[in-house]
């Protein structure tokens, strides 16, 4: 009978663990019964009130008798820490998707950061006896040492495939379903439309609809990268073959990180928390939401360039260096920026000066050509560090001249009233998902990994240079990330298991807020008026392919697969030089539908050729009639 009873193994600990593990596990249960749709939710008040008392404490001592009972039938798995971890994890991922708040998401973190640490320092969550009750049933199941290799080599393979594909499914469905409810503008997507197309018909990167003027998109950007994408596009012309395309080169970045994490030690299974954080990161996801943009190749390009450093393969590592700078004239300042970390904090001063040479003469012949031949480098976006003066130089002078004036420029108004809040809720979303590893180390020479986060996405006042739902964040993610790694190596093992798993759940929560309710958002849109999208896809078929048009915003990338082709609300009309396009094409589903529409008939050059019930109109120069 004494050994019945000390088999419950009732001390202070575990009473106190089995307690909490019961109060969760009743919690989770009434989250999913009581806050539903025809209920209050859990941010009322008046949730807990509609909760019997006595009720409530008779289950909570209910379910530790059954927790006691499953704990006795276990045996050596740690059942209690198991169903604590769970119903906190459930209570987290239910209230965040009920809340879609990412302030709240971060305090949630606290307490379940706390537990884990607890679980993991006290022995409580050490994952080989988590999971197994001992080592004979893999034995049994692989029996030789070769065919354990091998399973668990295919388990990985398996699994890295798995998060590749997740992620590249779910932002590219985002992606598709953004052009497919007519939810994708001009600027940027349509620009990439109408430049694909001409890509595939004359190999020249023209466009039209970006400057108002038939003219070629390297003359405000220098990104001969796209032409790593022209052959899936050839083969697939569609708009939807550069959402899928940037999910996926987004994803790619999961094998050279992989790669990094087994050169610097991890263990499989911590490589493969790593590669789950990069996947769930909301930066990352959330990036996409306003369509394809070449940033989107900064990310795997960066972390193969890392992955072919730390392995000391020269020509490789040049490689996707080169490729990096052909990305867009200013990712030379992240070729830059490693090179400076190759040169200071590993000491391979041969490769850091080559890098940091190269990228120098790169970004200086670019910014040269689109001065004289283009329409300039985008220097304004560091207004505020040039004191009017043109050019890289007076920015770069104005930070050695006067350092304190850059911490001056995160607390003040951005172009469109953002503050400090606003920075500091970026800075939040980058870091929070990494549990602020990365700026965990005493090695300060590695902090130059973090000067990108800090050049591209804190200094300027543009608002979305320091906003995850724009493209600005791609290459800080690869630094972040690769530093990250770098930290977590540093640690002992319990530091190393406790990083990667409460970093596996906060970028997953944070996934959840950021990324999934977009998904949500854009599928009740495409069921709820797929009937209209389709008729309007009808519509803008029926208008001549070969015609030059003019567009609104929201129709432009359906119609942007031509040689000519504007956006109505920048389109200039009206003068001597103006070019009047053989169609209009107005969206009336927005207030300033009726307003285009006056502003064109009013010149006497067109007159209505069609319209579609408040939905499409339709109009056609006079001469072509």
């Amino acid at each position: 009978m004494k050994t019945f009873i000390k088999r419950f193994d009732l001390s202070v600990e575990r009473i106190t663990l089995r307690l909490f593990a019961a109060w969760l596990t009743l919690n989770y249960i009434l989250l999913n019964t009581l806050a539903d749709a025809e209920s209050v939710g859990f941010t009322s008040v008046k949730y807990a009130s509609d909760i019997n008392l006595t009720h409530y404490f008779l289950t909570v001592i209910a379910l530790f008798f059954l927790l006691s009972v499953l704990d006795y039938v276990t045996k050596s798995f740690n059942s209690d820490a198991f169903v604590l971890l769970i119903s906190m994890l459930g209570i987290a991922f239910s209230t965040v998707g009920e809340f879609e708040n990412f302030y709240y998401a971060f305090f949630i973190l606290i307490p379940i950061g706390a537990v884990l640490a607890w679980l993991i320092y006290t022995n409580k969550l050490s994952m080989p006896k988590f999971f197994f009750k001992g080592k004979d049933q893999v034995s049994s199941l692989f029996p030789s040492e070769r065919s354990k290799r091998i399973a668990k080599n295919v388990t990985i393979v398996t699994l890295i495939v798995f998060i590749f594909g997740f992620f590249a499914y779910y932002v590219g469905a985002i992606g598709v379903l953004r052009y497919r409810t007519y939810s994708a503008p001009n600027f940027d997507f349509g620009i990439f439309v109408n430049m694909f197309h001409n890509l595939k018909t004359t190999l020249l990167p023209t466009v039209s609809c970006e400057r108002d003027a038939i003219m070629s998109h390297f003359d405000v950007h220098i990104s001969p990268i796209w032409y790593l994408l022209l052959p899936f596009y050839a083969v697939f012309p569609t708009p939807e073959t550069l959402q899928i395309g940037q999910a996926v080169i987004l994803a790619s970045g999961v094998f050279p990180l992989y790669l990094i994490c087994r050169k610097y030690l991890l263990s499989k299974s911590m490589s493969i928390g790593a590669v789950l954080i990069y996947a769930c990161l909301p930066a990352l996801s959330s990036g996409t939401f306003y369509d394809i943009h070449e940033n989107c190749f900064l990310t795997p390009l960066l972390l193969w360039m890392f992955y072919f450093f730390e392995k000391d393969k020269s020509i490789p590592m040049y490689l996707f260096a080169l490729l990096t700078l052909t990305v867009k004239e200013d990712a030379a300042v992240y070729v830059a920026i490693f090179a400076l970390y190759a040169f200071f904090s590993r000491k391979k001063y041969l490769h850091g000066g080559i890098l940091i040479a190269f990228s120098i003469l790169y970004i200086s012949v670019a910014v040269s050509v689109l001065d004289k031949t283009g329409y300039g480098a985008m220097t304004n976006r560091y207004a505020n560090y040039t004191d009017g003066k043109d050019g890289l130089l007076p920015i770069i002078l104005t930070c050695i001249k006067n350092p304190a004036y850059i911490f001056t420029q995160f607390a003040v108004e951005g172009d469109n009233g953002q503050t400090l809040a606003s920075k500091l809720l970026y800075i939040l979303q980058m870091l929070v998902p990494l549990g602020f590893v990365p700026l965990i180390t005493k090695k300060i020479s590695r902090y130059i990994l973090l000067f990108p986060f800090i050049l591209v996405n804190l200094m300027p006042l543009y608002p979305y240079q320091y906003q995850i739902g724009f493209q600005y964040s791609f290459g800080s993610i690869a630094f972040i990330i690769y530093l990250f790694v770098i930290n977590v190596s540093d640690m002992k093992i319990e530091g190393k298991r406790l990083a990667v798993s409460f970093c596996a759940i906060a970028s997953a929560l944070l996934f959840t807020v950021s990324t999934v309710p977009k998904y949500e958002l854009y599928t009740e849109m495409w069921n709820k008026d797929q009937g209209q999208y389709k008729e309007m896809d009808e519509i803008l078929e029926q208008i001549d392919p070969n015609a030059s048009i003019t567009a609104s915003t929201m129709l432009l990338p359906h119609l942007a697969d031509r040689s000519e082709i504007y956006e109505v609300h920048y389109h200039k009309i009206g003068t001597d030089d103006s070019v009047y396009t053989d169609y209009v094409v107005i969206d009336m589903r927005y207030s300033n539908g009726n307003s285009f529409f006056d502003k064109y008939m009013e010149l006497d050059k067109y007159e209505l050729y069609k319209e579609y019930d408040n939905l499409i109109t339709v109009l056609i120069r006079k001469d072509l009639k």
